[in-house]
């Protein structure tokens, strides 16, 4: 499977996760669909999220940020995906915003670790509780950070200097 392959797939996921979960934090639950409200549940409850209870601003900014300029992002490289035909690639006029979506959401992850890490002990989490968290939250930082590294290269791959010195 290429790595646009997996980028799609993960796009894909996202794309409810965004809509089912993230969103919640900042749509006031009269508006809220039954499902995301007993999704939201689950997380507090049965993951212990306290992120996800106690909404720090921060977090709320960040969910903002995933709203307006992510999911936008997710959905133009699932269409440019599925308009690639038999190529089966994202088009690289994409790879900015990918690079940039990377960026951000892996930073957002890191810092939700970080805290997490530092602050499970104050919401009385035990050591499984709180690295099953950690555990949630690692790929969305993993996978955006790979994605980072990926489309740098292929930017820098693709540059005109980039040749000129492979060139030389």
């Amino acid at each position: 499977m290429s790595l646009d392959a997996a980028y799609f797939i993960y796009f894909m996921i996202h794309v409810p996760l965004t809509l089912l979960i993230d969103d919640t934090f900042l749509i006031p639950p009269k508006y809220q669909l039954s499902i995301q409200k007993s999704l939201y549940r689950y997380q507090v409850t049965h993951n212990k999220d306290f992120l996800a209870s106690e909404l720090p601003i921060w977090m709320k900014y960040f969910v903002a940020v995933e709203l307006i300029f992510q999911l936008p992002v997710f959905l133009a490289c699932i269409g440019s995906y599925l308009k690639s035909g038999s190529k089966k690639h994202i088009s690289r006029k994409l790879y900015p915003y990918i690079l940039m979506y990377g960026f951000n959401a892996a930073f957002t992850s890191f810092q939700c670790l970080v805290y997490i890490y530092l602050q499970a002990s104050s919401y009385e989490l035990s050591q499984y509780e709180t690295y099953n968290l950690l555990g949630l939250y690692t790929p969305t930082f993993l996978i955006p950070f790979f994605m980072c590294i990926d489309i740098t290269s292929r930017l820098i791959r693709s540059s005109d200097n980039y040749k000129k010195e492979k060139v030389n």
